[in-house]
């Protein structure tokens, strides 16, 4: 496999890369793999095909528009996962999971009612977390909290980005999903968490999931789920 990805283009650097790799290749490789590879961080031109089929008709080449067909459809989410990580743009790729997540939630509400409550009657988030769980919990969900706090923002963006009525379909939704399951707050938390890994990204994929439990952390934090005001 030969890589060539320069910032600029130059057809004689391009021209003397290629040539250089596939000598290197006849000489040590070509008896024992007899497919040579080229990837391109551009889009193809005729003269870089033309050039490439002339040493080697056999030749699969690959440009950007290839590669991120690959990425995005041959690569699993765990597996985008990674390589976002590997690239240091793990928190953009969060920030799709999250949009993803949110969407599907929107596309698969039904009916929703008007979301109203008594805002003076809401707890703060250290309170909510001490009448929804055991205090030997107390300490375990924070840390949970403090690890996805910092996508709140993103959350409440996209969300924000919704007209009203879908705002509400997608808030009614996690509220009714999560009404349906009986137990504990964080019996409850744990099994809609793990409904939603399965329903929409068919795989355990542990980002994904992270993403899910940031998204109904944000509706904890909202008072949307879980007990919200004084008994």
């Amino acid at each position: 496999m030969a890589c060539y990805a320069p910032k600029k283009y130059d057809k004689s650097q391009f021209e003397r890369k290629i040539l250089t790799d596939f000598k290197k290749y006849e000489t040590h490789w070509k008896s024992q793999f007899p497919n040579w590879e080229v990837l391109l961080n551009h889009e193809v031109s005729p003269e870089q095909f033309k050039l490439i089929d002339k040493l080697s008709a056999n030749t699969q080449v690959k440009g950007i528009n290839q590669i991120l067909h690959i990425i995005e459809n041959e690569l699993n989410n765990s597996q985008r996962r990674r390589l976002a990580t590997f690239f240091g743009i793990e928190d953009h790729y969060k920030e799709d999971y999250i949009k993803e997540i949110i969407q599907d939630l929107l596309i698969q509400a039904k009916n929703a009612g008007f979301i109203s409550y008594n805002k003076s009657d809401l707890l703060p988030l250290h309170k909510k977390i001490e009448i929804n769980f055991d205090k030997e919990d107390w300490d375990g969900i924070k840390s949970e909290i403090d690890t996805v706090v910092n996508e709140f923002k993103a959350i409440e963006n996209i969300i924000r980005g919704y007209e009203d009525n879908e705002k509400e379909l997608i808030k009614r939704r996690i509220m009714d999903d999560y009404n349906k399951l009986g137990g504990v707050f964080k019996k409850r938390l744990y099994n809609l968490t793990e409904q939603y890994t399965k329903q929409y990204s068919n795989i355990d994929d542990d980002g994904y999931k992270l993403s899910i439990k940031a998204v109904l952390l944000y509706m904890f934090e909202q008072c949307l789920i879980g007990k919200k005001a004084r008994q």
